[in-house]
């Protein structure tokens, strides 16, 4: 076979599995984070597969049961001490009194305001205010805010899954471990 053809092939097969991992990419990663996460369950499962009480050994099926209960359960504690944390975070800027805050703000941005008279901001005869506005408005879109509460559940949902599919396959991961 000529070298050439051999090439073309050897690329053209390099771009078909790079496109069918790309297709794919869920599974891969999770397929892939699963593996990571058995590579650091393994030294675990294989220190308590050498506990001896007496002549009884633990069985492998216990230690990897274990091992996934201990890294199910750091994962919980990890969540379990960071939420309240979020959740008060969350509470306290929701309780922010915007009136309060505006009443607060009104000399400041007036003296602001008077000081920018003496500049030009939007380069044409708009008034700074309406320029300013204009410029605000266009960073924060409050039409695309329902958007946004569909992208945080679409990706709360997707971690999920995620969750639970990494699970599956590091408990098949773990019983091939068992098996071998």
């Amino acid at each position: 076979m000529n070298s050439t053809l051999k090439t073309v092939l050897g690329v053209i097969g390099v771009v078909l599995f790079g496109l069918v991992l790309w297709y794919f990419r869920s599974i891969v990663s999770y397929m892939a984070i699963s593996a990571v996460v058995a590579l650091i369950g393994g030294p675990l499962v294989d220190l308590l597969s050498k506990v001896k009480i007496g002549k009884w050994e633990l069985p492998k099926t216990v230690a990897t049961v274990i091992t996934m209960t201990v890294m199910l359960g750091s994962l919980f504690l990890f969540f379990s001490l960071f939420a309240p944390l979020v959740a008060e975070e969350a509470e306290a800027f929701a309780s922010i009194d915007t009136d309060a805050t505006i009443a607060k703000l009104e000399e400041p941005l007036g003296a602001t305001m008077n000081w920018l008279e003496q500049f030009n901001l939007s380069g044409d005869d708009q008034s700074n205010e309406d320029f300013l506005i204009a410029q605000i408005q266009s960073l924060v879109n409050f039409g695309d805010v329902s958007s946004v509460f569909n992208n945080i559940f679409g990706a709360v949902g997707n971690l999920f899954i995620a969750f639970f599919s990494i699970l599956f396959i590091l408990s098949i991961l773990f019983l091939s471990l068992l098996l071998s």
